[in-house]
């Protein structure tokens, strides 16, 4: 015989004498059970009074699966302890991690119906290189935290980006902020040696003016827009997908498009799933 046999599941007992309604019937905090603070139950008319009291020794006791029923925009809601015949038959009600199935459901399902609130939970930090006109355009999303480097606090290094020719495109004649790339003709019309020639013209105005003692952070305002600056940006999961909403669409420039669509393949390695959904949403 072992020495610690598992204790037998004890006898239905009779009601206890403080459960004379179903009001009683609610878990009792005495015993220990801090969820009992936060949780209410919906009592199925026809089970036996002592049917959700918790007993004090934990090896006694139920293993419940429990459904909770929250409308959209409203604050109520109501908790349904499922049957033995339908457990696992309502994909809401399943634990987390169950099964990796399921959890994949949940997440296609929490995106779908739009509750974003466990997307939070993810955070992503990314170390980004790039002009200072996508930085511009990258910090006016202020869910976002940033770390970037100063020109006050060190040399800037000569980096700077032009365009490749196929990347000039043409002006937008519906989107007046913006360019046409996709079937605008290619040609080279000297705009990327300009753009190169400005920038190193900045440049050497900068260093000359370093070297003769101007302060760096009044040097740097001669520097152009297309110098590269060097930044750590973190974000949760919620508001990546908002900026890959708005920066990946046709209408972003096409500079903060490419940014925004690497971070989305980034993103797959840490949240595929999630990543899925939120594309499939359109």
């Amino acid at each position: 015989m072992a020495d610690n046999p598992i204790p037998l599941k004890p006898k239905t007992r009779a009601a206890p004498d403080d459960a004379l309604d179903v009001d009683s019937l609610w878990l009792d905090p005495a015993l220990g059970d801090g969820l009992v603070d936060v949780h209410f139950h919906n009592i199925p008319v026809g089970k036996p009074r002592d049917f959700f009291r918790v007993h004090p020794d934990p090896a006694y006791r139920r293993l419940s699966e429990i459904y909770t029923h929250k409308i959209e925009g409203q604050i109520d809601e109501q908790n349904f302890i499922i049957s033995k015949p339908m457990q696992g038959a309502i994909e809401e009600a399943r634990r987390a991690g169950e099964d990796r199935g399921s959890d994949h459901r949940l997440i296609k399902y929490l995106w779908k119906h739009k509750h974003t609130s466990p997307f939070e939970s993810v955070t992503l930090t990314f170390e980004v290189r790039a002009p200072i006109f996508v930085f511009r355009q990258w910090h006016r999303h202020r869910t976002w935290s940033y770390n970037e480097l100063s020109g006050r606090y060190r040399e800037l290094p000569e980096e700077f980006y032009v365009p490749a020719y196929d990347k000039i495109g043409a002006p937008d004649p519906k989107n007046r902020q913006g360019r046409i790339i996709s079937g605008a003709p290619v040609y080279d019309n000297g705009t990327c040696e300009l753009i190169h020639e400005a920038c190193q013209a900045a440049f050497m105005q900068y260093r000359i003016m370093l070297g003769r003692g101007v302060p760096r952070e009044l040097a740097r305002t001669v520097l152009p827009l297309a110098t590269y600056s060097h930044m750590f940006a973190s974000v949760n999961l919620l508001n990546l997908f908002r900026f890959m909403t708005l920066r990946s669409d046709d209408p972003a420039q096409y500079e903060i498009r490419v940014y925004s669509d690497a971070m989305k393949e980034l993103a797959k390695s840490v949240a595929p799933v999630a990543v899925a959904a939120w594309e499939a949403s359109g």
